[in-house]
């Protein structure tokens, strides 16, 4: 089996001469999405004369090595190479030189023209050469001046005409109607679940304008100069507006038994969950785990959202619930709900296209497969691919 250091190695020669990436990108590219810190470690542990162009990693923000020997190696190797300006050479003169039609700037992750008075200004070392906007949003790169993404426009009288009327069917009722044997089959061993049309287009309407409040979100985070890919997270806060906050405690106790066999196949009854969602919350709590974990996500066009997992902290809950609040083919196209395999050969990838209304229930972790009479994880990470219009 291959070393995990030699894996990110190996990956590193795949990045064009000229060019840069973060430890995150090495990472996704070594098939180990969001590993950046086993990234980081692999590069910094790498010898200076060693084949491998570990001088082609930077950190997020474009800073080189921590040790300034090394970094003063490195940055002569990028020099070298056109991945950096030389010495004493403005940043658009460097740009034409090497044929880069975008300059991006790191940590931001926006790009613009050469020609742009204000690319100019920017550090030399926190530039990164692009060579066209289509290969720069693949990487997480947004331009300058696009406008930050908006809520969606939202009818005012409730659900749209000719829109089948689930709202006046009670949720509880909704959920009790679902074959949860086929469900819980379908997560454990197939990683997801995909229920269209749970909620009406009033009830997705009325939490789009309940997101458009600032008084109902805690904190925002932009996506981008994390390099999560491209969009923005709205936090709720608790509790969270309905029918979301019944919807998450109802799907918490359909699920408890489930999550149990997740995280421990062999022995269940080792993970044990509390039997409310108050309950797991008050378990989090009192690790420390404050914030709130219901979110708004927003995209415009050219959004995604890369390979990852949410688990974080002590206290966690290995099933996800995903709703989409807009509708494909009006609102938007692409955003295709991604679940991906970690395989020995890298990724491989389940496609869902989800609309308005839509219900897809994921595992965090991992997913069970049973081989040789024994249950064995595999590993899961989930995004989001490219929003093409919308």
């Amino acid at each position: 089996m291959e070393e995990p250091t030699n894996r990110y190695l190996r990956a590193t020669e795949g990045i064009p001469r000229g060019e840069t990436r973060s430890f995150l990108e090495l990472a996704a590219l070594a098939a180990r999405c969001g590993a950046a810190r086993a990234a980081a470690r692999a590069v910094r542990e790498c010898p200076p004369d060693a084949s491998a162009p570990w001088h082609r990693i930077v950190a997020a923000d474009g800073s080189l090595d921590r040790d300034p020997e090394r970094a003063a190696l490195q940055l002569r190797r990028l020099r070298r190479e056109g991945a950096r300006p030389r010495a004493g050479e403005a940043v658009p003169a460097w740009a034409r030189r090497v044929g880069a039609r975008q300059v991006g700037k790191l940590p931001e992750r926006v790009f613009a023209p050469p020609r742009d008075p204000r690319v100019a200004n920017w550090g030399p070392l926190a530039v990164e050469p692009l060579r066209e906007r289509r290969a720069a949003r693949r990487r997480g790169f947004a331009p300058i001046d696009e406008e930050r993404v908006e809520a969606p426009p939202v009818p005012r009288g409730g659900a749209r005409s000719g829109a089948p009327s689930r709202s006046r069917r009670p949720l509880e009722k909704r959920l009790a109607a679902l074959d949860w044997d086929s469900i819980e089959t379908d997560l454990a061993t197939r990683g997801l679940h995909h229920r269209p049309g749970l909620l009406s287009a009033g009830e997705c309407a009325a939490l789009l304008r309940e997101g458009a409040r600032e008084e109902r979100i805690e904190r925002t985070v932009s996506m981008r100069p994390l390099g999560y890919g491209q969009g923005v997270y709205h936090y709720w806060k608790e509790p969270p507006p309905e029918p979301l906050a019944a919807l998450r405690a109802l799907l918490y106790l359909r699920l408890r038994p489930l999550a149990a066999r997740l995280r421990s196949p062999r022995r269940p009854d080792e993970a044990p969950f509390p039997p409310t969602l108050a309950g797991f919350q008050r378990a989090c709590r009192a690790a420390g785990q404050r914030r709130g974990s219901c979110i708004l996500l927003r995209y415009g066009e050219g959004g995604v959202n890369h390979p990852h997992r949410d688990v974080y902290g002590k206290v966690w809950f290995p099933l996800q619930g995903l709703l989409v609040l807009s509708e494909r083919g009006r609102d938007f196209r692409g955003g295709e709900f991604l679940l991906h395999e970690e395989r020995g050969e890298g990724l491989v990838s389940r496609r869902v296209a989800v609309s308005e209304g839509d219900l897809v229930l994921f595992a965090s972790a991992q997913r069970l497969e049973r081989r040789a009479g024994r249950w064995r994880k595999v590993p899961l990470l989930h995004g989001m691919g490219p929003v093409t219009r919308g």
